[in-house]
């Protein structure tokens, strides 16, 4: 409710989206499949509205967790989900139940997930599950040195179908990186391993962000767009594969004007004090919505087409811009904080001023902005969130 009552908005071209997933489509050719990521409310985008753009476009969709997909479920969405981060044993039954499919790093998970899908008399329900395969990310999954004997004991337990099996690659943004090489040939000795077992699994994929721009050999049956759904990408040097387009505006608008004297401070602490007459603005957006304390007298914002600097201490909820060089500024002109005419730039700016990777940004910049969906191709606006839920 507050969100409606604040003048922060972000902007969320459905379009976009749905366009980045058609160069990816065309990239990797008609017959593999894609799985955007959708994971902690795409990225900031919001999930459902973003999940039911897409749907029609892809093959399934990941989350991180179960709660993620059972939202999207109770929103309507029927294609294939899966929980990349598995599930806990109270999640299995939930999880079930709204047909979610399970990656499963361990014997012992699935297991477990097979009795959970042989409780109550239910025979026939069956668990589907994609095996992930720990190749030398260190995190989630049956080490590869012993996959092939693991997944051969799992395929054997009851109410199982192993759809899936894949492996999550730490270093695919670098440009001809050995270590991605070393994942791959360890992933595929997992699959040779299994061939030789007779055990056939319909689905591999290992190709996150990075690797789909740059590594086709890792495409396998599937692919994992995480990062360039949202029209960014993991590396400078991959920007110029495939055009991708940024879908987020984050805007928000002036509340009071200042005009300061020499020898004038501004926010806590006095870290900035004007050495000449300056124009300050009030903007409500602070370190709660994103906007770490560490952008102070560093970050860039857009007024009227102008770059205009923070200046002073992010304070909580507020922060002040320079409007000295803008002609004609006033109270209630539009201040663009990511997106606009630069944003792609904006959001690298950001995360290099805050220490992060873009990921980040996108997924903690805005939180309390009123997200409002544009969608062309549709020919309407879907709304604003409450409308897309």
């Amino acid at each position: 409710m507050t969100s409606d009552y604040r003048p922060t908005i972000a902007e969320i071209h459905l379009d976009a989206i749905r366009a980045n997933i058609r160069q990816i489509r065309k990239m990797v050719g008609p017959t593999r499949k894609i799985m955007p990521i959708v994971k902690s409310n795409a990225y900031g985008h919001g999930a459902l509205p973003v999940a039911r753009a897409l749907e029609p476009e892809i093959d399934a969709l990941g989350v991180a967790f179960v709660y993620e997909g059972i939202e999207l479920r109770r929103g309507g969405i029927r294609c294939p989900i899966l929980v990349l981060g598995g599930g806990q044993d109270e999640c299995l039954k939930p999880a079930l139940e709204e047909n979610l499919t399970l990656a499963v790093g361990s014997m012992d998970m699935a297991q477990t997930l097979s009795q959970a899908a042989r409780q109550e008399g239910r025979e026939e329900r069956v668990a589907r599950i994609h095996i992930e395969v720990d190749t030398g990310m260190g995190r989630l999954g049956i080490s590869w040195r012993d996959a092939a004997g693991e997944i051969a004991r799992i395929k054997e337990l009851p109410n199982v179908e192993v759809e899936g099996i894949f492996s999550h690659l730490a270093t695919s943004d670098l440009r001809q990186d050995a270590f991605t090489f070393v994942q791959l040939e360890r992933f595929e000795h997992v699959l040779t391993e299994l061939d030789r077992h007779n055990i056939h699994i319909p689905i591999r994929h290992l190709a996150n962000s990075g690797a789909i721009l740059q590594y086709p050999q890792t495409w396998f049956d599937m692919v994992r767009p995480g990062l360039m759904t949202y029209g960014l990408y993991p590396a400078k040097h991959l920007m110029d594969v495939i055009p991708l387009q940024f879908p987020l505006a984050v805007k928000t608008r002036i509340l009071q004007i200042h005009e300061l004297m020499e020898g004038d401070s501004i926010s806590y602490g006095r870290t900035y004090i004007c050495r000449e007459p300056r124009r300050i603005a009030a903007i409500p957006v602070g370190y709660a919505d994103g906007l770490g304390r560490v952008c102070s007298n560093k970050a860039d914002f857009l007024v009227r087409g102008h770059k205009v600097r923070v200046v002073g201490t992010i304070c909580m909820d507020l922060c002040m811009i320079d409007i000295t060089q803008v002609p004609g500024a006033e109270v209630g002109d539009e201040v663009i904080l990511l997106g606009g005419e630069e944003g792609q730039a904006s959001v690298e700016q950001l995360a290099g001023l805050m220490g992060t990777i873009s990921y980040e940004v996108l997924c903690s910049f805005g939180r309390r902005a009123r997200r409002e969906y544009i969608d062309r191709e549709a020919g309407e606006n879907p709304g604003d969130e409450k409308n897309s839920r």
